[in-house]
Protein backbone atom coordinates (compact mmCIF):
# COMPACT_ATOMS: atom_id res chain seq x y z
CA UNK A 1 0.00 0.00 0.00
CA UNK A 2 2.73 2.40 0.78
CA UNK A 3 4.31 1.62 -2.57
CA UNK A 4 1.17 2.16 -4.42
CA UNK A 5 0.91 5.83 -2.59
CA UNK A 6 4.78 6.46 -3.57
CA UNK A 7 4.01 5.77 -7.03
CA UNK A 8 0.92 7.91 -7.20
CA UNK A 9 2.73 10.62 -5.75
CA UNK A 10 5.55 10.63 -8.14
CA UNK A 11 3.05 10.05 -10.29
CA UNK A 12 1.14 13.25 -9.44
CA UNK A 13 4.58 15.19 -9.06
CA UNK A 14 5.58 14.52 -12.95
CA UNK A 15 2.01 15.92 -14.21
CA UNK A 16 2.51 18.69 -11.81
CA UNK A 17 5.72 19.60 -13.41
CA UNK A 18 4.45 19.10 -16.70
CA UNK A 19 1.76 21.50 -16.34
CA UNK A 20 4.73 23.89 -15.08
CA UNK A 21 6.67 23.43 -18.10
CA UNK A 22 3.47 24.04 -20.40
CA UNK A 23 2.92 27.23 -18.35
CA UNK A 24 6.43 28.24 -18.12
CA UNK A 25 6.82 27.86 -22.20
CA UNK A 26 3.66 29.62 -22.29
CA UNK A 27 5.07 32.84 -20.52
CA UNK A 28 8.37 32.23 -22.54
CA UNK A 29 6.05 32.65 -25.78
CA UNK A 30 4.24 35.63 -24.33
CA UNK A 31 7.74 37.21 -23.26
CA UNK A 32 8.71 37.27 -26.56
CA UNK A 33 5.49 38.63 -28.02
CA UNK A 34 5.50 41.17 -25.74
CA UNK A 35 9.67 41.80 -26.78
CA UNK A 36 9.03 41.82 -30.23
CA UNK A 37 5.83 44.43 -29.99
CA UNK A 38 8.05 46.46 -27.55
CA UNK A 39 10.53 46.80 -30.56
CA UNK A 40 7.77 47.35 -33.25
CA UNK A 41 6.80 50.79 -31.22
CA UNK A 42 10.50 51.88 -30.53
CA UNK A 43 11.10 51.54 -34.10
CA UNK A 44 7.55 53.28 -34.83
CA UNK A 45 8.50 56.03 -32.07
CA UNK A 46 11.63 56.32 -33.87
CA UNK A 47 10.28 57.54 -37.04
CA UNK A 48 7.58 59.32 -35.94
CA UNK A 49 10.44 61.04 -34.28
CA UNK A 50 11.97 61.45 -37.42
CA UNK A 51 8.98 62.92 -39.35
CA UNK A 52 8.98 65.55 -36.15
CA UNK A 53 12.56 66.57 -36.99
CA UNK A 54 11.71 66.95 -40.61
CA UNK A 55 8.44 69.00 -40.08
CA UNK A 56 10.05 71.37 -37.41
CA UNK A 57 13.11 71.73 -39.65
CA UNK A 58 10.62 72.60 -42.68
CA UNK A 59 8.96 74.98 -40.17
CA UNK A 60 12.30 76.27 -39.14
CA UNK A 61 12.94 76.91 -43.09
CA UNK A 62 10.05 78.36 -43.68
CA UNK A 63 9.95 80.87 -40.86
CA UNK A 64 13.38 81.94 -42.36
CA UNK A 65 11.94 82.25 -45.37
CA UNK A 66 9.08 84.60 -43.99
CA UNK A 67 11.48 86.56 -41.41
CA UNK A 68 13.68 87.25 -45.05
CA UNK A 69 11.02 88.46 -47.12
CA UNK A 70 9.48 90.62 -44.33
CA UNK A 71 13.19 92.42 -43.90
CA UNK A 72 13.33 92.86 -47.78
CA UNK A 73 9.72 94.27 -47.65
CA UNK A 74 10.52 96.33 -44.88
CA UNK A 75 14.03 97.21 -46.41
CA UNK A 76 12.73 98.47 -49.85
CA UNK A 77 9.50 100.19 -48.14
CA UNK A 78 12.22 102.25 -45.82
CA UNK A 79 14.19 103.12 -49.70
CA UNK A 80 10.96 104.29 -51.17
CA UNK A 81 9.98 106.37 -47.98
CA UNK A 82 13.69 107.83 -48.37
CA UNK A 83 13.47 108.66 -52.04
CA UNK A 84 9.52 109.34 -52.37
CA UNK A 85 9.98 112.82 -50.83
CA UNK A 86 13.18 113.80 -52.92
CA UNK A 87 11.57 112.32 -56.12
CA UNK A 88 8.24 114.56 -55.12
CA UNK A 89 10.65 117.63 -55.40
CA UNK A 90 12.69 116.95 -57.61
CA UNK A 91 9.02 116.10 -60.24
CA UNK A 92 7.91 119.64 -58.57
CA UNK A 93 11.06 121.73 -59.91
CA UNK A 94 10.96 120.03 -62.91
CA UNK A 95 7.50 120.92 -63.82
CA UNK A 96 8.46 124.54 -62.75
CA UNK A 97 11.57 125.49 -64.14
CA UNK A 98 9.53 123.92 -67.60
CA UNK A 99 7.99 125.75 -70.40
CA UNK A 100 4.86 124.91 -68.63
CA UNK A 101 5.68 125.93 -64.75
CA UNK A 102 7.46 129.42 -66.75
CA UNK A 103 4.20 130.26 -68.19
CA UNK A 104 2.39 129.74 -65.49
CA UNK A 105 4.50 131.39 -63.08
CA UNK A 106 4.02 134.92 -66.24
CA UNK A 107 1.13 134.19 -67.02
CA UNK A 108 0.15 137.62 -65.87
CA UNK A 109 2.75 138.93 -67.69
CA UNK A 110 1.66 137.64 -70.82
CA UNK A 111 -2.12 138.03 -70.17
CA UNK A 112 -1.25 141.78 -70.07
CA UNK A 113 1.28 141.88 -72.74
CA UNK A 114 -1.35 139.96 -75.05
CA UNK A 115 -4.08 142.83 -74.64
CA UNK A 116 -1.48 145.28 -76.42
CA UNK A 117 -0.62 145.70 -80.00
CA UNK A 118 0.30 142.92 -81.79
CA UNK A 119 3.66 144.61 -82.35
CA UNK A 120 4.50 143.60 -78.78
CA UNK A 121 4.59 140.09 -79.72
CA UNK A 122 8.13 140.16 -80.37
CA UNK A 123 8.85 141.88 -77.17
CA UNK A 124 7.14 137.87 -75.79
CA UNK A 125 9.11 136.58 -78.00
CA UNK A 126 12.36 137.52 -76.76
CA UNK A 127 11.43 137.44 -73.61
CA UNK A 128 10.68 133.52 -73.40
CA UNK A 129 13.76 132.86 -75.60
CA UNK A 130 16.11 134.65 -72.75
CA UNK A 131 13.95 132.81 -70.10
CA UNK A 132 14.82 129.20 -71.45
CA UNK A 133 18.53 129.33 -70.50
CA UNK A 134 17.55 130.10 -67.37
CA UNK A 135 14.66 126.90 -67.00
CA UNK A 136 17.39 124.44 -68.11
CA UNK A 137 19.84 126.05 -65.52
CA UNK A 138 17.19 125.59 -63.08
CA UNK A 139 16.79 122.19 -64.02
CA UNK A 140 20.31 121.47 -64.14
CA UNK A 141 20.29 122.85 -60.84
CA UNK A 142 17.61 120.77 -59.66
CA UNK A 143 19.92 117.25 -60.76
CA UNK A 144 23.04 118.89 -58.91
CA UNK A 145 20.34 119.48 -55.37
CA UNK A 146 19.77 115.80 -56.30
CA UNK A 147 23.41 114.15 -56.40
CA UNK A 148 24.20 114.18 -53.31
CA UNK A 149 21.70 112.12 -52.03
CA UNK A 150 22.46 109.34 -54.57
CA UNK A 151 25.45 108.11 -52.49
CA UNK A 152 23.98 107.77 -49.40
CA UNK A 153 21.12 106.32 -50.24
CA UNK A 154 22.99 103.70 -52.36
CA UNK A 155 24.99 103.19 -49.26
CA UNK A 156 22.17 102.55 -47.36
CA UNK A 157 20.54 99.93 -49.49
CA UNK A 158 23.84 97.87 -50.03
CA UNK A 159 24.16 97.64 -46.07
CA UNK A 160 20.32 96.49 -46.09
CA UNK A 161 21.15 93.83 -48.40
CA UNK A 162 24.26 92.84 -46.67
CA UNK A 163 22.32 92.61 -43.08
CA UNK A 164 19.66 90.60 -45.09
CA UNK A 165 22.25 87.93 -46.64
CA UNK A 166 23.56 87.48 -43.24
CA UNK A 167 20.54 87.33 -41.78
CA UNK A 168 19.23 84.35 -44.32
CA UNK A 169 22.53 82.43 -43.95
CA UNK A 170 22.67 82.40 -40.42
CA UNK A 171 19.01 81.38 -40.07
CA UNK A 172 20.02 78.42 -43.08
CA UNK A 173 22.94 77.39 -40.72
CA UNK A 174 21.05 77.07 -37.59
CA UNK A 175 18.30 75.04 -39.59
CA UNK A 176 21.27 72.79 -41.15
CA UNK A 177 22.74 72.14 -37.66
CA UNK A 178 19.23 71.24 -36.05
CA UNK A 179 18.79 68.99 -39.39
CA UNK A 180 22.20 67.02 -38.58
CA UNK A 181 21.65 66.75 -34.62
CA UNK A 182 18.15 64.74 -35.03
CA UNK A 183 19.55 62.57 -37.92
CA UNK A 184 22.65 61.94 -35.89
CA UNK A 185 20.55 61.03 -32.82
CA UNK A 186 18.19 59.20 -35.06
CA UNK A 187 20.71 56.90 -36.42
CA UNK A 188 22.17 56.30 -32.79
CA UNK A 189 18.70 55.18 -31.83
CA UNK A 190 18.21 53.13 -34.70
CA UNK A 191 21.71 51.73 -34.12
CA UNK A 192 20.43 50.93 -30.29
CA UNK A 193 17.44 49.04 -30.91
CA UNK A 194 19.06 46.90 -33.97
CA UNK A 195 21.91 45.96 -31.39
CA UNK A 196 18.74 45.06 -28.82
CA UNK A 197 17.20 43.75 -31.34
CA UNK A 198 19.91 41.26 -32.06
CA UNK A 199 20.83 40.96 -28.10
CA UNK A 200 17.18 39.37 -27.99
CA UNK A 201 17.10 36.54 -31.09
CA UNK A 202 20.45 35.38 -29.15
Amino acid sequence: MGTYDLEKEIYRILQDSSKIRGYNARLRSEYINLNDENRRLKVENSKLISQKACTEISLAKAEADNFAKSEEVKSLQSVINLLAPEYSNRSDSHVKSGPIGARMKHGGLEGSVSLRPSGASSLIGTSEALMEPKSSMDSKTGLDKLLPYILPFSIILFLLIAIMWFIIVKKLRNTQEIAEQYIQARDWHLQRLAVRSEAGKK
